[in-house]
């Protein structure tokens, strides 16, 4: 990459050295001896624009040089990567009834950060974990979440998770990194 600046330069230059070389080749051709706005003779718009472009090359060589100089001293105040977080945010809910689904309060999880579920360690049930109401009551569409397993998501709000139990008054409770 640190190449790069130097090939385009390196075109930039060679491409301007090109149109010079083909415009003396035409000068040389022979068909310069013809007095101008005679027939033959080369148009004084293209030895003007000749002529520009050999000044414009030592210009653009100064203006490279300035912007690699800009480049090379540039320094960004980034880390490349989320910052921590502020503080840590947890809670509890209980299984308030068999087959009934309860949804999780509502919570922004920031960016780069994971909610944490766990199952309460003193669970005598299974929690059911699902993203809806009617899927956290069907078996075949929830994780099941062992007393004392923790699962994460990187969701974008608590709220996104329903819960439902095997046994009345077991508990889930999560945690997760916050900002303020």
């Amino acid at each position: 990459m640190a190449d790069r600046p130097d090939a385009a330069k390196t075109a930039a230059v060679m491409s301007t050295a090109a149109a010079i070389a083909s415009g003396f080749a035409l000068i040389r051709s022979g068909k310069v001896a013809a007095a101008p706005g005679s027939p033959g003779a080369i148009p004084v718009e293209v030895i003007e624009l000749l002529v520009a472009i050999a000044q414009s090359a030592d210009n653009t060589d100064k203006d490279m040089d300035t912007l690699l100089d800009a480049v090379q001293n540039l320094t960004l105040d980034t880390r490349g990567w989320v910052p921590n977080a502020d503080e840590i945010v947890s809670g509890r809910m209980d299984v308030e009834a068999l087959n009934t689904a309860r949804q999780l309060p509502h919570l922004v999880v920031p960016d780069d950060m994971e909610i944490q579920l766990k199952g309460w360690p003193a669970n005598g049930g299974v929690i059911y974990v699902a993203s809806s109401d009617p899927e956290a009551k069907n078996i075949n569409s929830v994780w099941p979440l062992l007393p004392n397993e923790a699962i994460g998501y990187r969701i974008k709000n608590l709220n996104e998770i329903y819960f439902s139990g095997t046994a009345v008054g077991d508990w889930v409770c999560w945690t997760v990194e916050n900002r303020k």
